[in-house]
């Protein structure tokens, strides 16, 4: 296979990866239940936004966070729900447009400990994309729904150890669990130009269509409310850049507002962006 070959087989399997990740919608996009609610039905569902029908299989894995707060696939262990998960229907299709509830609920098959316990249900979709000629290329890809289960008490601690703007280009977050289940922060972040920064305003509402923005506002979205699992440390990065363009040289403000579980979190950091290397 030469190179240019390579390269279109390369694009053509991004294209059609990029159409089942469009195809393809779950709700909710994570469960975190105690043990009773956990024993009791509760529901994904996976729905068809695509123009024709697909065929959808359940996988259940074991899975991690890890620092770079990426998901990674474990082997079974004692904190994982493989054992412990009922799922149905495992295989199903889902006409063009419609969408499919897939249940699921905890039965134990023996005495649980305290501490949380974790599982991720892919909802894999398999296709083929034609070369040409009566040529298919399989083409797959999935869907994932965490699902967290708390076994006894638990404790939702964490901190917010470091912001910090980089470059110009990302807000980098560093989250330490210290309790016994995952945690998440909310809330909503800001970016002004120092000049048009008024100290003790509070964040102005999010965009609308046909609204002005107020002078000086560069960016104004929610913070990420991804988990940071007990006992561990991760680092969330997200976009200061628009289009991929870094803010220009200058100084600005960074207002973040918001919760990271039972902490308020209230945080103005000034910051400078230097001339691009």
């Amino acid at each position: 296979m030469n190179i240019l070959v390579r390269a279109l087989f390369a694009l053509l399997v991004v294209a059609v990866a990029h159409d089942a990740r469009a195809q393809l919608g779950l709700s909710p996009s994570h469960f975190d239940l105690s043990e009773t609610d956990a024993r009791r039905t509760q529901t994904f569902r996976v729905s068809n936004f695509g123009s024709e029908p697909v065929h959808i299989r359940t996988e259940l894995v074991a899975f991690d966070i890890d620092s770079d707060g990426q998901v990674v696939e474990l082997a079974p262990h004692e904190r994982s729900l493989e054992r412990h998960l009922a799922i149905s229907p495992i295989e199903f299709e889902i006409p063009a447009g419609g969408s499919q509830a897939v249940r699921f609920a905890m039965r134990p098959v023996q005495a649980l400990v305290a501490g949380e316990y974790r599982g991720m249900v892919y909802f894999r979709l398999t296709g083929s994309a034609s070369l040409g000629e009566n040529a298919k290329l399989p083409v797959s890809y999935r869907l994932g729904g965490a699902i967290y289960v708390q076994v006894g008490a638990i404790q939702r601690n964490a901190e917010l150890a470091e912001i910090t703007p980089v470059d110009g280009r990302e807000l980098r977050f560093v989250l330490r669990s210290t309790g016994s289940a995952n945690a998440r922060m909310r809330g909503r972040y800001a970016v002004w130009t120092r000049q048009a920064w008024a100290a003790g305003q509070p964040l102005p509402p999010l965009a609308q269509a046909n609204k002005p923005v107020p002078a000086g506002l560069l960016m104004n979205g929610a913070l990420p409310g991804r988990p940071v699992l007990p006992g561990k440390t991760v680092s969330y990065a997200m976009p200061l850049a628009q289009d991929a363009r870094p803010l220009a040289p200058g100084e600005y403000v960074l207002h973040v507002s918001g919760k990271l579980e039972q902490d308020v979190l209230e945080r103005v950091i000034p910051f400078r962006v230097g001339p691009g290397r």
